[in-house]
């Protein structure tokens, strides 16, 4: 079967394979002209890019798409072709450098491989349909205006999608125009991500109880940035999820019913974002994503191989955030359980399970080997499984109080309206699975009995689907069209018209420092009395101090609440550590 696999991809194979020995020699050169010969970043990435097309075209000629050109005019077309694609994703390159460390300052190292990631996908596309084709796509497109006018449409659908998702996370304390101060757990994550580059290893030297995928995140935008890295993963985050739920909307609406639809969700993040980097934040894309798949599935009956392992893959990713993020995959697989035993189609269901476990693994297992090699698993499991098990110890009260609080919005009121409706009267079936799904996603959100308002960040992916099948509605009655208008008006229009209002005041400001005055004075404090090398310890809940000041905490306690209530031994154990090492600062927060 890995054979068969392997065959049958073999080109996408051999072109990842070549396209790393392409970034190779992209980031070496670069790096070779930029940091040792000191030519600038511009110049430096045309010559890494020369270098790189010249690699490329042989080994894509020869290799992977195994060109079949012997006429001298079809040489040079091909040539010319790849050279000039070449050039379009060179100039792409060009623009992102620029952009990420010419006006935002990250690290260019790694901005530059996270673009060649970018070029390598959209080279490949220009290869198999372009370049290495006998058949003349371009011209044939050319000839199709209605092809032609599909692929525009799409290009400008995504580049919108892409200014969305950069005006929306001007509610990131982490955008490069945004210099304020950073949640609690954003800092915790960060914290732990500026502890994995010091060689710290998680759960083992330091305490949290998320999942691993959220500090590997931190570590990575740590590493393009020390302070505002993670942005350039939060916006790609974003566009990614908001490119899913377009094309969620896109099974009920037509494309400008299904772009209003994707604002229309979005709505919902303005409530639940809290400033960002948060599990939850994580988690849309892999839930929006495996809902794309498990409707396209029921609505239209289109699966495969690839799509499946996505699914897994997406399953194992939440699983590595936060488990009770899981509703869409526990409903959404029973349903098919069901479908295939009912139907009798056994070989299909087997199909289903094994390509779906293969996509966990692909995730699951480097991480966790990765935690059993650096003998970190039993901490792993009691932070992460023991430890959220006692977290969670609460009232039903309490339940009941933060499930209402979750439904007791207007636009989560009509969507669950809208799944009834639904049910009675589009189809029973797929609607009944959803409403289900909807369910257990608000229970599972409120289990802890803690109203923290970006838990509700899983309901975003959720509401896309009903808020387009209210939109095609829409398009037939004029009763949807009167409820339409009033959420525009009311919910939607709002939040975007208060961001574009604020945008030239927000860039105007964006040098200025909008951080609190008194953890200024502290960072200033501790920078001035202390070390490059010197650990210090912040009690209580406060790690903006570490990020700020770029120390490492003494210990394995980064901060003591809530969590020492939960565990009491958690205080005595934090100030043994103490004890031992003394450190030279000990903030305590007031």
């Amino acid at each position: 079967m890995i054979k068969k696999i392997i065959n049958k991809y073999k080109s996408i194979i051999l072109y990842l394979i070549f396209g790393v020995g392409t970034t190779i020699v992209n980031v070496i050169s670069y790096y070779l002209f930029s940091h040792l010969l000191k030519f600038g970043t511009i110049i430096s990435s045309v010559i890494a890019w020369l270098f790189a097309v010249l690699f490329a075209y042989f080994t894509n000629r020869k290799y992977v798409f195994k060109s079949d050109s012997v006429t001298k005019k079809d040489i040079k077309n091909e040539i010319l072709s790849f050279f000039g694609c070449r050039l379009a994703t060179g100039i792409l390159d060009w623009i992102l450098m620029f952009i990420f460390v010419d006006i935002f300052n990250f690290n260019d190292l790694i901005i530059k491989i996270l673009t060649n990631i970018v070029v390598i996908i959209v080279n490949y596309i220009f290869s198999k349909l372009i370049i290495f084709n006998n058949h003349n796509i371009v011209k044939d497109i050319l000839k199709d205006k209605e092809k032609l006018n599909k692929i525009i449409i799409n290009i400008i659908v995504i580049l919108f999608f892409g200014l969305v998702a950069f005006l929306f996370l001007l509610n990131s304390s982490l955008h490069p125009w945004i210099n304020s101060t950073i949640g609690t757990d954003s800092s915790v994550f960060k914290t732990i991500g500026t502890l994995m580059q010091n060689g710290f290893m998680i759960y083992k030297d330091t305490f949290d109880h998320k999942g691993p995928l959220i500090y590997i995140i931190n570590f990575i935008g740590n590493t393009i940035s020390s302070y505002r890295g993670v942005w350039v993963l939060e916006f790609a985050n974003l566009f990614f999820l908001l490119l899913i739920m377009y094309k969620i909307a896109r099974l009920k609406c037509n494309k400008i019913m299904s772009v209003i639809a994707v604002l229309s969700s979005l709505v919902l993040l303005f409530n639940y974002f809290e400033g960002g980097n948060l599990t939850e934040e994580y988690a849309m894309p892999f839930i929006a994503l495996a809902l794309y798949i498990f409707l396209d599935y029921f609505l239209n009956n289109r699966v495969n191989n690839i799509r499946i392992i996505l699914c897994g893959f997406s399953l194992g990713a939440v699983l590595l955030l936060r488990p009770n993020m899981i509703s869409v995959w526990v409903v959404f697989c029973i349903a098919i359980l069901i479908r295939n035993i009912i139907k009798k189609e056994y070989k299909d269901l087997f199909n289903y399970i094994l390509y779906f476990i293969i996509g966990m693994f692909i995730i699951l297992l480097p991480i966790i080997l990765w935690i059993i090699f650096k003998e970190a698993f039993k901490d792993f499991w009691y932070d992460y499984i023991v430890f959220n098990k006692m977290y969670s110890n609460v009232s039903f009260k309490d339940i009941w109080n933060v499930l209402i609080t979750f439904i007791n919005n207007p636009l989560i009121l009509i969507c669950i309206i809208i799944d009834f409706y639904g049910i009675i009267y589009i189809n029973k079936q797929i609607y009944s699975i959803y409403t289900i799904c909807t369910i257990l996603t608000f229970l599972l959100l409120s289990m802890s009995g803690n109203l923290y308002m970006h838990y509700g960040m899983v309901l975003v992916p959720l509401v896309i689907f009903p808020i387009s099948t209210l939109y095609n509605i829409f398009l037939n009655n004029k009763v949807t069209l009167i409820i339409t208008c009033y959420l525009l008006i009311t919910f939607i229009l709002p939040n975007w018209i208060t961001i574009i209002k604020n945008l030239p005041e927000i860039y105007e400001n964006r040098n200025v420092n909008k951080i609190n005055e008194n953890v200024i004075n502290i960072v200033n404090e501790i920078n001035n009395n202390t070390n490059s090398f010197d650990k210090i310890t912040v009690y209580g809940n406060w790690n903006i101090i570490y990020v700020l000041t770029n120390k490492l905490p003494v210990g394995k306690y980064s901060y003591q609440f809530p969590i020492s209530y939960i565990d009491k031994n958690i205080k005595k154990e934090y100030f043994d550590i103490l004890s031992k090492e003394m450190p030279p600062v000990i903030v305590i927060q007031a």
